[in-house]
């Protein structure tokens, strides 16, 4: 729930929006090229949370909006730090990148 209207000036220089994957090794489709890793889980991009990342992050840009899409798979090879290594992560992009308004951990 949104308290007041978001107002981001979306023209200064540098990403505006993080995405990155706490358990980005989740699947979500089980088809006959799947190779599961794990239960409900496979370190294939292609039937993973980062493809959704992926989208995500492509329709952002065609709005105009710039993204980083951090693709690493923080819940590899243990699923129990997969919060630490992506706050990790997520820490050091925003000390890089001052101008990320929004962080989305799909």
């Amino acid at each position: 729930m949104l308290l007041s209207e978001l107002v981001w000036d979306l023209t200064e220089a540098g990403p505006k929006v993080l995405i990155l994957h706490s358990h980005g090794s989740e699947s979500y489709e089980n088809t006959e090229n799947f190779k599961e890793s794990g239960y409900y889980r496979t370190l294939d991009d292609r039937y993973n949370m980062v493809s959704i990342g992926d989208r995500v992050a492509q329709i952002l840009e065609a709005g105009g909006i710039s993204v980083i899409h951090d693709t690493t798979l923080h819940d590899h090879p243990s699923y129990n730090d997969s919060y630490n290594n992506s706050r990790t992560s997520m820490k050091e992009y925003l000390d890089k990148y001052p101008s990320i308004r929004l962080v989305l951990d799909l």
